[in-house]
Parts: structure tokens; C-alpha cells; sequence
């Protein structure tokens, strides 16, 4: 709903300097609460949305308005400061709704055979040998996958009205208005807590039947149906390329980019891919903060993906294995060859759906075209 629209609305019989006062002081908590959600990567179209949606139906704030301009004079104004805080706290379904991640996971042994031996260094610790085979373990494991406190979003959603079970390995959400409950199994346990992959988030809320939204690009915000929440905390940020990375998967299945072999920058473990890919800065005619995905190939076929967030001047800088590139709308233009000494990219525009109760990629991107056809990237 339009900004001026619900203010209007949620002042409605009120009159005079009355209504002007209470139009200011509830426009000014909005677009606080928009400011807010702003500097955390929501778009702002989208940060405005939500801060009418948290603060709940015109209606309900109408008639909180009315009461309070009933009371004495004197108590009217921290009246309708403290009415502003409860319509907030009961609208929000998230407010300060966090769930906490980690990059630690356990790091087993890994087993292989050497026909030449193998020695400890730098990188590896070999704990065991026999036979030819050597098991050994990473001195410095990637902290490339992040992982879910299982623990932390059962505390987290059972205040907001979601149906929290455990059953064996798996804990089991049903979420209001779901079509049925949805799974996510246990990937290991330390320290009592218990921990899924934050990778397959997408998959695992498929089964509620519900719209499932993410948005933002570091500490995302999660909505299923109507219910929301934060993931990451004060102890570690979630990156939320992850999430979009198997987003793109799926989309890059479904329009035959990566049926057959696929890799992704990994933007959530590497901070300077600049050495490794060549950066392409393209100008997209979208909303700051959109996500912006691109799909290219390597002289093998190799599809890789690569996804940001497109900044306030309109630019985003992808990564790409070829250091020409010529844009493309079509997927069948996607080839292992060079054209005119370019190889072709798609691009392709997040909305932010990432489950529903389409089966299909229906809704959560569109192919778009930059305002240049091609680029030339630097290392």
C-alpha cells in the first residue's frame, strides 16, 4: 500500500491540526523503520512495504488513534508514543526475530589413496596411513558453507505462532496457513545445539505450499506466508549469496544452463575473487539492491554463476571466467565459443521468491539485458 494512502487512511477521523500531528509523528516512525531496514539491504520499495506491514492494518491504527485523542491532554502525547511501540511490536512478526548461523562445521578426516605417499605440510596433517591409502585432515578447513543453529529457530518461531516438533534427526515446522509442515534435517550437532545447511533452505521450505521471500544480501530477512525472521546475529553475519546461489541453481537447470556441470564464485567464502575470475561492471536499469545473477561458460562448457546486489549508481560488478563478454537473452546463445572474440553471458533479475507452491522457477527471476551488449573485464 502506498505510503501517503495508509497514513491517510490509519488518520481517518481526525481532524484539523489533530490529524496533521498524528500524520507527522506515525510518517515519522515509518520511515525511521524504512531508513532501518534500508542500511540491512532491503530495496527500498520493499523496506517501505514492510514498515506498513509491521505496523499493522490502517484500521486497527485508526482506532488506537482515536482512543488516544480521548484521553486528557495531558498524557495524549506519551499516549501515543507507547500506542506506536504496541502497534509495532503486535504488527512485526519478526522485529528482532534472529536466528543464529555458523561457519564452523567438523572437519572428519579425509580418506585417498597416493601412489607416490603423502606428507604432512603446510595445508594438511596426515593422521594415518596403510596400505597406500592415507587419511589425513585440513590444517585450515574453508569456512565455505554455513549452517543453521536448529536450536535458535525453534526458539525463534514458536513465539511468532509456528508449530515447533522434533522428530528423530529432523526438526519440523508448520508454519501458519501451510499446506504441510516442512523438514530440515540435521547436518551435525556440537555443544547440544543441532545445525542444518544454510544452502538448502530453498528446498526445505518447498513443502509448506507458502510464498517463501528472502531480501537483503548480508543478515537476510526470511518470510514464510506471514510469518518473518533474521537470520545471522551479533556473533556472525549470514550472507545470504548462498541462499541465492541455489536459487540460481534451479533456475539455471530449468533453462538448460546447468543441467550438466555448474560452479559457483562462492562469494560467501572468498572476499577477493578479483586474482581468480575477471570483474565485469555492468549498469542495469533496476532497483538499488536487486540481485543480479549472470551465467556464463568456460572454453569446456563449464557454467559459472555469480550473483551481487546492484548498488546505488545503478552498477554491480559480476565475475566471470571470460574477460569479454557479449550479453545474451536467450539461453541457447550460451555457448563454449567465442563470438567476435566475446563469449556470452545472461543475466538474469532475483525477485526475492525463492519457494512457493509452483514447482516450476515461475516468479522468482526475469532475464533482463544491461544498458551496454558488452563488456570488457579487468583482473
Amino acid at each position: 500500500m502506498e505510503l501517503q494512502r495508509y497514513l491517510a487512511l490509519a488518520t481517518w477521523g481526525l481532524w484539523g491540526a489533530k490529524r496533521r500531528e498524528v500524520r507527522a509523528e506515525l510518517e515519522e516512525h515509518l520511515l525511521e523503520r524504512v531508513d532501518g531496514l534500508i542500511v540491512f539491504g532491503v530495496p527500498p520499495c520493499e523496506a517501505v512495504s514492510r514498515a506498513i506491514r509491521e505496523l499493522g492494518p490502517p484500521e486497527r491504527v485508526c482506532a488506537g488513534m482515536n482512543q488516544v485523542y480521548l484521553m486528557p491532554k495531558i498524557i495524549k502525547l506519551s499516549a501515543l508514543s507507547a500506542l506506536l511501540v504496541s502497534l509495532g511490536t503486535l504488527g512485526m512478526t519478526s522485529g528482532s526475530a534472529q536466528v543464529a548461523v555458523t561457519n564452523k562445521s567438523p572437519n572428519p578426516p579425509v580418506c585417498a589413496k597416493a601412489r607416490n605417499g603423502m606428507q604432512s605440510n603446510d595445508f594438511i596433517e596426515v593422521i594415518s596411513s596403510k596400505g597406500g591409502v592415507y587419511c589425513y585432515r585440513f590444517r585450515q578447513p574453508q569456512q565455505s558453507q554455513y549452517y543453521l543453529s536448529l536450536n535458535s529457530l525453534e526458539r525463534t518461531l514458536k513465539p511468532l505462532g509456528v508449530r515447533v516438533q522434533r522428530q528423530g534427526n529432523e526438526t519440523v515446522l508448520t508454519f501458519p496457513g501451510a499446506r504441510q509442515p516442512n523438514r530440515l534435517r540435521t547436518t551435525f550437532s556440537r555443544d547440544g545445539d543441532r545445525f542444518a545447511n544454510l544452502r538448502e533452505l530453498p528446498f526445505n521450505f518447498m513443502a509448506t505450499g507458502l510464498p517463501v521471500t528472502v531480501t537483503g544480501w548480508m543478515n537476510p530477512t526470511i518470510q514464510v506466508g506471514q510469518t518473518t525472521f533474521t537470520l545471522g546475529d551479533t556473533q556472525l553475519n549470514a550472507p545470504a549469496s548462498i541462499i541465492y546461489e541455489s536459487v540460481l541453481m534451479d533456475i539455471g537447470s530449468e533453462l538448460k544452463i546447468t543441467h550438466k556441470a555448474a560452479s559457483f564464485t562462492n562469494r560467501a567464502a572468498n572476499t577477493d575473487l578479483g586474482p581468480q575470475f575477471y570483474t565485469h561492471t555492468v549498469r542495469m536499469n533496476a532497483p538499488a539492491g536487486s540481485i543480479i545473477g549472470i551465467f556464463s561458460r568456460d572454453e569446456r562448457g563449464l557454467a559459472l554463476i555469480d550473483q551481487a546486489p546492484l548498488g546505488q549508481d545503478g552498477q554491480v560488478d559480476l565475475y566471470s571466467m571470460r574477460d569479454r563478454l557479449q550479453f545474451v537473452s536467450d539461453p541457447k546463445e550460451l555457448t563454449p565459443y567465442l563470438s567476435g572474440g566475446r563469449g556470452q553471458a545472461l543475466l538474469v533479475r532475483l525477485t526475492g521468491l525463492i519457494a512457493s507452491d509452483d514447482t516450476t522457477q515461475k516468479g522468482k527471476y526475469e532475464i533482463v539485458l544491461p544498458s551496454q551488449t558488452t563488456s570488457d573485464g579487468t583482473k
